[in-house]
């Protein structure tokens, strides 16, 4: 059987347990490429920054009062957070034109926090390319699996 990619990934993101921590589903973009997924979002994920970054949080209520900030996250290039990842996307059958699910599990990946922003003053959301490194989940260097959901 022959299939033809359909549509972008949507990604959905776990922390290194197992734990959901985002679902990215607003991609413009996305590719597996070299031992890599690289994704360009349209919308930032507030959870998915803070699991990739750091937090700041005021202190006391004087800090919280004097800024009209609800959250600041601190992006660091050492950060660098074990992950889970599964991407979902449509296939078309060659033989028949008929769109399958198709899911992509990557049972361990890293964020890699070195993510591009771009931005788009004609209208279109900006995007930001977000990247994750693949990394071996067994003895034998598999890297992920295809699931094909008829």
């Amino acid at each position: 059987m022959k299939y033809g990619i359909r549509d972008v990934l949507d990604l959905t993101v776990f922390d290194e347990s197992g734990k959901l921590v985002a679902i990215l589903d607003s991609l413009k973009n996305s590719k597996i490429c070299n031992g890599y997924v690289v994704i360009k979002d349209a919308l930032f994920d507030e959870d998915f920054l803070k699991f990739i970054g750091r937090e700041e949080k005021c202190n006391n209520d004087y800090d919280k009062y004097l800024s009209n900030e609800k959250t600041t996250i601190i992006i660091n290039e050492n950060i660098v957070k074990k992950c889970k990842l599964i991407g979902v996307m449509l296939w078309r059958k060659d033989s028949n034109c008929k769109d399958i699910k198709c899911k992509f599990e990557i049972p361990k990946a890293t964020t890699v926090n070195s993510f591009e922003l771009d931005s788009a003053p004609d209208g279109d959301p900006s995007t930001n390319d977000i990247i994750f490194k693949i990394m071996p989940y067994n003895e034998i260097g598999d890297l992920y699996k295809i699931h094909i959901i008829e």
